[in-house]
Parts: C-alpha cells; structure tokens; sequence
C-alpha cells in the first residue's frame, strides 16, 4: 500500500507558505479598507498658472467638489457637478487675501 502523506519537511513548507499567503491578504485588506475609509484628494499646480485646483469629496454630500485658488488675487471658490449632468455648478465664494488681512488687522 502507498504511503499517501507528505513528508514533514514539505508539510511544513506548504503550511508556511499558506500562512505567508494570509498574512500578504490580511494586509491588501486593511490597505483597500483604510484606502476606502479616507477622503480622497489631488491637487494641481501648473507651473505657468495661477491657480490651484483641489479635488475631493465634500463633507455632507456624496458628490465630488473642486476648490480652484486664483493665487493673483486670492480668491477660492469651491465648485461640484450639477444633477444629470448639466455642468458645474458654484458652491462659495471668499476673498482669501482680504479674510488673513482682517485676521492680521485684528491682532494687532
């Protein structure tokens, strides 16, 4: 009659080996997991532009928002797509440089 279990060495290495293959997927899952759970954004700055645009989810909605600064100026404005489509739609406007001077002012 042949003997049908492996010997030791090898019995140790496929249970080796199967716990290496646990541990690479208990780590893939807690990247895709924490990679799920984060807000994503990208930025953008050109080196000939004057803005910059900051892309990610926004807070209370499931929609994407973009906030664009017009580094010239300071103004940001933040924008989200419209329903079905339609565009882009403007959210909020602010004077970035006029608001640090007021806080400026007002320290003094």
């Amino acid at each position: 009659m042949a003997d049908t279990h492996p010997p030791a060495a090898s019995h140790h290495q496929s249970r080796r080996g199967l716990i290496s293959l646990i541990v690479v997927n208990a780590v893939l899952l807690l990247v895709l997991v924490s990679s799920l759970a984060s807000p994503y954004v990208q930025a953008q700055l050109g080196r000939r532009s004057n803005f910059l645009m900051v892309a990610g989810e926004g807070e209370r909605t499931a929609t994407n928002i973009v906030w664009i600064l017009e580094s010239r100026n300071g103004e940001l404005i933040t924008i989200d797509w419209a329903d079905a489509g339609q565009g882009m739609n403007a959210k909020a406007h602010r004077n970035v440089q006029r608001d640090i001077a007021a806080i400026l002012k007002a320290r003094r």
